[in-house]
């Protein structure tokens, strides 16, 4: 049997940094229809090893008024996933595979 390897690493104390950096892009693409950006998942527990992937949870005034944002999420490096198993929810992953998101209301 062939498993998909899971990559762990220790800490990186830049990780918040570059969560702050990703919201401030995020923001902009979705104006007004963002309630908060959360950094969440094990990047964000400090000193915690973690799968270096910046998970990041959205929430929204109304996930349906995303899909008109696509292409510019889609600018900014990310694949549309749109509900990906989750109803009523959006997600995206970066094409460099660090952020992951899920937009929720």
């Amino acid at each position: 049997m062939t498993g998909r390897r899971i990559e762990v690493v220790d800490y990186e104390s830049t990780w918040p940094e570059q969560f702050n950096i990703e919201k401030q892009q995020l923001a902009e693409v979705f104006d007004d229809e963002a309630v908060r950006f959360e950094h969440i998942g094990s990047t964000s527990v400090p000193g915690l090893p973690a799968k270096p992937i910046i998970d990041i949870l959205i929430e929204v005034t109304d996930v349906s008024l995303l899909d008109s944002k696509s292409s510019s999420f889609e600018q900014l490096g990310y694949e549309v996933k749109g509900e990906n198993g989750i109803a009523k929810s959006k997600s995206g992953k970066s094409q460099s595979s660090r952020f992951k998101t899920n937009a929720i209301k």
